[in-house]
């Protein structure tokens, strides 16, 4: 099965099921992540942020890549996207596998700054364990991972980047 955000696609064949959260008919006050992949024994939440589509203006770039070291980033993007999508599925009865929170970040120029990544994962496990002044009780996603596209390529056998023209 092959899925699409923006120009990328993503081949997820070999896997128990992959679909668009949005195609659910997810409330529209809820934030959503672009794909959930359902494999034998875990949960992949997957968030694709592409500022290297060449439909991207040089400016959005680089302010994307400012943004990465903001707390905004996190605590306003991608967080919710994953606590909304979790509910959704917790709600929907969907969940009954541990779920891991991968963000691939299409950033071609950039693939020789992995403190991009390091730095921005560490922000998102501890936020996603911590938004308000107490820990939760439950965590609710068993990992988060930050990836380019070739690191995605390596760790997972559902292949992607191939633009689509």
């Amino acid at each position: 099965m092959t899925l699409t955000e923006g120009q990328l696609a993503f081949d997820f064949t070999g896997c128990f099921r992959a679909w668009r959260l949005d195609q659910e008919g997810i409330p529209e006050t809820m934030k959503n992540v672009d794909f959930v992949v359902e494999e034998s024994d875990r949960i992949l939440l997957i968030e694709v942020k592409d500022p290297s589509d060449p439909r991207t203006t040089e400016t959005a770039r680089q302010s994307f890549v400012q943004n990465l070291k903001s707390k905004q980033f996190v605590n306003v993007t991608l967080v919710p996207k994953c606590r909304d999508s979790y509910t959704y599925l917790h709600l929907m009865a969907d969940d009954r596998k541990p779920l891991v929170y991968i963000v691939i970040l299409s950033l071609y120029e950039h693939t020789d700054r992995p403190d991009l990544f390091v730095g921005l994962q560490e922000r998102l496990k501890l936020r996603l364990r911590k938004e308000g002044k107490k820990k939760w009780e439950r965590q609710f996603v068993q990992d988060a991972v930050v990836l380019n596209i070739s690191m995605w390529n390596r760790r997972f056998s559902y292949q992607a980047d191939r633009r689509i023209s």
